[in-house]
């Protein structure tokens, strides 16, 4: 959430990707715990964005970026 609100990565124009980050929030269980997801069918994006910057920022990447 933070590198998008802040614009540091930029994505590619992807429709179907962006309906999926809109959709996508945070919410609190009765439980007090925070999950996160999506009243959309799919979240695929969103979480494979979330792994690629994971992954670029720990130096873990393995996907061409150099």
């Amino acid at each position: 959430k933070l590198v998008l609100e802040k614009q540091t990565w930029k994505f590619k124009d992807d429709p179907v990707g962006n309906v999926e980050l809109e959709s996508y929030e945070e919410s609190q269980t009765k439980l007090g715990h925070i999950q996160y997801g999506t009243q959309a069918e799919h979240d695929d994006s969103v979480i494979a964005r979330a792994i690629a910057v994971w992954s670029y920022e720990h130096g873990t990447h393995h996907f061409g970026v150099a």
